[in-house]
């Protein structure tokens, strides 16, 4: 059985990029992981909201393609970036597995979950 993170956006790097960014000095790991999860709270959400416009502006397939796109695309620049973890390139193949398979499991939830209220508002 495998411990520890699965990928970087499973780690506390997105915790000690909100503090460095928020300029919060001397947290301990325990606050880190709670902004950590806030962050990623925020930021799924936003990506939500941003899927919904997109698919009031695009076709479903465009708008799934341009949210995948863009969420990977800041994973892969914001971590090496803001967290100063290597580039993606050279990141281990079960990290960029996880990666992929998790946002594509988020996207692919989003979209479900979208299409079903827009279903449900017509």
């Amino acid at each position: 059985m495998h411990r520890g993170p699965l990928d970087y956006d499973d780690s506390p790097i997105p915790g000690e990029i909100a503090a460095s960014l928020l300029r919060l000095p001397h947290l301990t790991a325990h606050e880190v992981h709670q902004l950590g999860s806030a962050l990623r709270w925020g930021y799924g959400s936003a990506f939500g909201l941003a899927h919904g416009l997109l698919c009031r502006r695009l076709s479903a397939p465009v708008a799934r393609a341009v949210f995948g796109v863009s969420l990977l695309g800041g994973t892969f620049a914001l971590f090496p970036l803001l967290g100063h973890t290597p580039p993606p390139w050279r990141w281990p193949a079960d990290v960029i597995a996880t990666c992929v398979g998790t946002h594509a499991a988020y996207i692919l939830t989003v979209a479900r979950i979208d299409n079903a209220g827009q279903r449900r508002s017509i």
